[in-house]
């Protein structure tokens, strides 16, 4: 991941999602999407249905919060 390059990448249980696989990340009920990245990474706290999306500084996270939204599998 290169900072700054607009480069998307998630987090996820490989149990649900395999890495490698493209996605469309969708926000609910007016919160803007991620949009298109790929399940790239994975993580202690990432199970089941949970994923955790890369931003390039903390404060884009901060103001991303936490959020539901929808996760389209695009395919691999």
């Amino acid at each position: 991941i290169v900072p700054g390059t607009d480069m998307k990448v998630i987090a996820v249980d490989t149990n649900i999602v395999p890495l490698g696989t493209n996605v469309y990340v969708e926000g609910l009920n007016g919160a803007p999407s991620y949009g298109y990245a790929v399940a790239a990474d994975t993580g202690s706290a990432i199970k089941n249905y949970k994923i955790d999306l890369y931003m390039d500084t903390h404060q884009q996270a901060l103001i991303w919060g936490r959020k539901t939204v929808n996760l389209y599998i695009l395919g691999e």
